[in-house]
């Protein structure tokens, strides 16, 4: 990241240095205040296009059970590393949570998990 203020400063040691170089984001702060306005929203709709943080997947994962009583369940399944809450989503119909219907196949899915 370049401040602005030392952008033609970096440009000309780039180009005098003889190294192409290319600025892939104009203006980073924009982008960060408009991730971080979209945090603050809260409003637990989320853009599967685009890095959401951790804020915004919680945000979303929460309305997840009270959008659909009958389906979901989100679980606390243990802590990360750094201490956050790790969640899983169980999805299942009414009949599927009857002691009944224990031996119901299931499937388990891995999502938002990346190396440091």
């Amino acid at each position: 990241r370049i401040p602005p203020a030392a952008m033609s400063n970096v440009t000309a040691f780039l180009a005098e240095s003889g190294m192409k170089h290319t600025t892939m984001i104009p203006n980073l702060q924009t982008l960060v205040d408009e991730s971080m306005a979209s945090v603050a929203s809260g409003n637990g709709k989320i853009d599967f296009t685009q890095y959401n943080e951790l804020a915004e997947i919680n945000t979303f994962l929460q309305t997840l059970p009270r959008d659909y009583p009958d389906l979901v369940t989100l679980v606390e399944v243990g802590t990360s590393y750094q201490g956050r809450t790790i969640y899983a989503v169980k999805i299942t119909s009414s009949v599927g949570r009857n002691a009944s219907n224990a031996a119901k196949p299931g499937i388990w899915l891995d999502g938002g998990i990346h190396a440091r």
